[in-house]
């Protein structure tokens, strides 16, 4: 990122150009997260990182597995809060900054930008509902077949 420059709002902003960022199109400023996002993400985040620590060490002393899997859940949705403070801090600073920017092009490409994080997000809750529905087909198919053996037997 280039040297911290004052914009109109007063905030620190960044000058960035392609060299400090892919997702820069052309030279333009960028708001700098506010230090107080920053502390809370990265508090969040090495909480999430002692809770990993913990999941694992659950996992070697082969603990019940609804309980790893409940600790697990807890870290999801810690992760999900530190996106979720990131994402305000991104409406409020550079989507902020974007749309009163002369430039259709800075604006097309912050709408963009933010559709690419939902269309992830989606894309990846969808492969996972779809795992996890074929998984359970595959388990109640070999429990169907299992009892019907057993009624074949008796």
């Amino acid at each position: 990122m280039g040297p911290p420059h004052q914009g109109g709002t007063g905030k620190a902003h960044r000058i960035m150009d392609k060299k400090s960022s892919n997702h820069a199109q052309s030279r333009h400023i960028i708001p700098v997260m506010t230090p107080q996002v920053k502390q809370d993400a990265l508090f969040r985040l090495k909480s999430v990182l002692g809770h990993v620590d913990g999941v694992i060490r659950m996992l070697e002393r082969e603990e019940y597995c609804i309980d790893v899997i409940k600790q697990v859940a807890a870290i999801e949705v810690a992760l999900k809060k530190v996106s979720a403070v990131l994402l305000k801090n991104h409406l409020d600073t550079c989507v902020a900054v974007a749309i009163n920017e002369k430039s259709p092009t800075v604006r097309t490409r912050v709408v963009r930008e933010l559709l690419e994080i939902f269309q992830t997000n989606k894309r990846a809750s969808e492969t996972f509902n779809r795992s996890s529905i074929n998984k359970n087909r595959k388990l109640k198919g070999k429990s169907h077949g299992k009892r019907s053996s057993m009624q074949h037997a008796g």
